[in-house]
């Protein structure tokens, strides 16, 4: 699945996964080294994450039932906590550290996937 931004198009991922079972869910992207820029793993109505025990820093992104961004946090690194002030219901994406910066995604930013996650 990819992740593109509604409004202009643009591909922001290029493999988006989702976390939408207990054991990719508990996984997440624990056990690996490092995450390409281009990939993200999307967790369905998570209102935090942990980076405990991983071995890179994250982007994450908060998105809302509409597929908007709500927050996002850049730069978490290993044993953080990121919990959403979003009082609705969100979904949580990480990222590769830098996608922000380098995708430019701010709150009001909508986004759209090529699949049903």
């Amino acid at each position: 699945m990819q992740l593109v931004e509604q409004a202009t198009g643009q591909l922001l991922l290029a493999r988006l996964s989702v976390a939408n079972r207990f054991v990719s869910r508990a996984i997440g992207l624990l056990g690996r080294a490092a995450l390409d820029p281009h990939e993200g793993l999307l967790f369905l109505r998570c209102r935090s994450l942990h980076t405990w025990f991983m071995r890179f820093t994250l982007d994450v992104v908060f998105l809302d039932d509409g597929w908007q961004v709500v927050e996002v946090h850049e730069a978490i690194a290993p044993f953080q906590m990121v919990v959403c002030g979003h009082k609705g219901r969100v979904h949580a994406l990480e990222t590769a550290q830098g996608f922000i910066a380098r995708t430019g995604l701010r709150a009001g930013t909508r986004v759209r996937t090529d699949g049903d996650p």
